[in-house]
């Protein structure tokens, strides 16, 4: 922000969203914005209004506590502090209650800042002028007493002039609080004036064009904002002249029912930390993960995340499936982990490769057919074919024979006993017992554990415990990616239409705990889901293992070179000596040659020491 006092010129769209508040017309104004619009100061003014005129008492409602003290802190009270305000706030005492950090005593009312996990506040003292914060972080439900909204709302119902002031960043459309106000609303957006046709216009994401250089990657610097009608290219400067252009103003797109939405994103903001190149970034940063690419909807578009989970289709997938032309694994692929899931009767496991950006290659399915309770080495054990599989080497296409670096078998189900036993003997093999997080909001990958097993506890497993319910929002999430590049995942010709079922057997519900509207993940009944197992498993593996893609890269080009470098020079000399140019070539191990070291010049012997005599001694005896 910038210091001094206020300018609305500066940031022309936030005088109808504050005007609104004046008007007797409208009653509840709902703004759906990104971060970075300004939207805070703006509430600011509203809370600076009513003080300076005593207009009534405010309740200011945050999802927390500590947000509504934290905005108090470093919003509003510096504001109060300038020399107009002198005497319009009770002066502050250790004794009286009239001046606190959330709460404000002013001639004409009181401003009282609240958390929305406090029910009781929220319950109390009616009051003109409701503002909501944040309001897709805050619970659908303050306790046994019901919505936030609605208890504000009670509380303004005795005043003429009541105003409902709710502003919001969304987040998940299927849980959206702000999503739901905003449908109720006559739906404002702004529109800019073209510099080229003049024709009125609100920029939306599809409307930025971009440069790419010679290697495909883009140049920020070039981003422009292309008039849909005209097609004439704006820069960031030529942007935010048109925003604060006299002709730009709000129009609604729906019918007017007492409710005003105003919808605002970062395009149309003036600050630098949201100008055009700044979007193209964190655009280009988030592609191809879907909990980045949701941040980036919901902070920087201002729009609400619709999961591509939804929308999936087993056949869709399937008709992705491509021909790797005789490669075991494609030349873009740098890592294979293998991730595993047992049932009574059998061990299914995948193995996929990884390149940059986390675009992936499935190489293999294998389900292995015995019971996981016989040991491994015994008759009938499935447990020898699994290690036969994880250790098993596929022709990269630059020549080189790659095999999974690291493996992951879920101990959560049946089997929990006999998967820490195959883990603890394969331990130095990179293998690791996994077991699925009960919380929604544990990291992808935990720190890896030690767990000891056997009578006498001698026998360590390498144990992790994994954020499924994340894991499957970017995985479920990537399968959506249409296009080949960051994230996107390639399938095989050959795999059966039931693999892909089980790709696609989960969806997302919504649930409510405590008033918390939160989405699980849940298994279609008719469908087996074995494949997204093993999947999610081997992503996490690969988040283990955190590879450097550039380094990745570079070590498999230079073990491709020397490999295939003494390859040939052995096979030229075979084919010298014998004319036969079908013999297989062999790696030649090159002579040892010792090195030369020079010459020493005598240096007289150190005495022995009392303690290497007696010593000696002893060992003759």
């Amino acid at each position: 922000m910038k210091g001094g006092r206020w300018s609305t010129a500066f940031t022309p769209y936030l005088r109808d969203i504050m005007n609104s508040f004046l008007d007797n017309a409208i009653e509840e104004t709902v703004v759906l914005k990104s971060a970075q619009v300004g939207f805070s100061e703006a509430l600011v003014n509203i809370i600076l209004y009513v003080i300076y005129y005593g207009a009534g008492s405010i309740l200011h409602v945050h999802p927390k506590e500590d947000a509504a003290r934290k905005f108090s802190l470093k919003r509003l009270m510096p504001s109060l502090a300038r020399e107009e305000f002198f005497g319009k706030i009770a002066p502050a005492k250790s004794r009286d209650s009239g001046n606190t950090i959330l709460s404000k005593r002013f001639v004409g009312g009181d401003y009282i800042a609240v958390g929305a996990n406090s029910p009781d506040n929220l319950a109390s003292n009616p009051v003109p002028f409701g503002l909501l914060d944040e309001y897709d972080r805050i619970a659908q439900s303050s306790g046994r007493e019901g919505a936030p909204l609605e208890l504000v709302k009670k509380r303004t119902t005795t005043f003429w002039n009541r105003k409902i002031f709710v502003g919001s960043t969304p987040t998940d459309k299927a849980t959206s609080n702000i999503m739901r106000e905003w449908d109720l609303s006559d739906k404002r957006r702004y529109f800019i004036p073209c510099a080229g046709c003049g024709e009125l216009w609100t920029p939306t994401f599809p409307d930025i064009v971009w440069k790419n250089d010679a290697r495909g990657h883009p140049v920020f610097e070039s981003a422009r904002l292309r008039c849909p009608r005209c097609g004439r290219l704006h820069t960031n400067v030529e942007k935010n002249e048109q925003v604060r252009d006299p002709r730009s103003r709000w129009i609604p797109t729906a019918e007017f029912k007492g409710k005003a939405g105003f919808h605002i994103n970062q395009i149309l903001s003036p600050f630098t930390a949201a100008g055009l190149s700044e979007i193209v970034k964190s655009y280009t940063e988030s592609k191809g993960d879907p909990l980045k690419m949701q941040v980036f909807v919901n902070t920087v578009l201002g729009e609400a995340w619709e999961d591509a989970a939804e929308k999936l289709d087993a056949n869709a997938l399937a008709l992705r499936a491509e021909d790797w032309q005789g490669h075991e694994v494609p030349r873009r692929a740098l890592v294979l982990t293998v991730g595993a899931d047992t049932q009574p009767d059998r061990i299914e496991a995948e193995c996929v490769a990884w390149g940059a950006g986390e675009e992936s290659w499935s190489i293999e399915y294998r389900v292995i057919f015995g019971d996981p309770t016989i040991p491994e080495g015994s008759p009938g054990s499935p447990w020898d074919s699994f290690t036969a599989f994880c250790r098993k080497s596929y022709r990269h296409e630059s020549g080189v024979r790659v095999t999974a670096r690291r493996k992951f078998i879920d101990s959560g189900g049946s089997n929990t006993i006999d998967v820490y036993k195959y883990a603890a003997a394969h331990r130095w093999e990179n293998v690791f017992a996994i077991k699925g997080a009960n919380t929604h909001d544990a990291p992808i990958v935990g720190a890896v554990q030690r767990r000891r097993i056997g009578e006498r506890k001698t026998r360590g497993v390498k144990f992790v415990i994994v954020g499924t319910h994340k894991i499957k929002d970017i995985v479920v999430g990537r399968f959506g990616i249409d296009t080949p590049g960051n994230g996107y995942c390639h399938f095989p010709i050959g795999r059966g239409n039931e693999w892909f079922e089980q790709l696609t057997s989960e969806h997302k519900i919504v649930k409510y705990e405590k008033g918390r509207a939160k989405i699980e993940w849940i298994k279609d009944a008719e469908k087996r889901n074995e494949a997204l197992d093993c999947r999610v498993y081997a992503f996490a593996a690969l988040r283990l293992d955190s590879p450097d893609w550039q380094r990745e890269a570079y070590l498999l080009k230079q073990r491709a070179e020397t490999e295939s470098g003494e390859n040939a020079v052995v096979k030229e000399s075979l084919t010298t000596e014998t004319g036969n140019d079908e013999i297989p070539a062999v790696r030649k191990i090159p002579e040892r040659v010792p090195a030369t070291v020079p010459e020493q010049p005598d240096k007289p012997a150190k005495p022995a020491s009392v303690l290497s005599r007696l010593s000696a001694l002893r060992r003759r005896r």
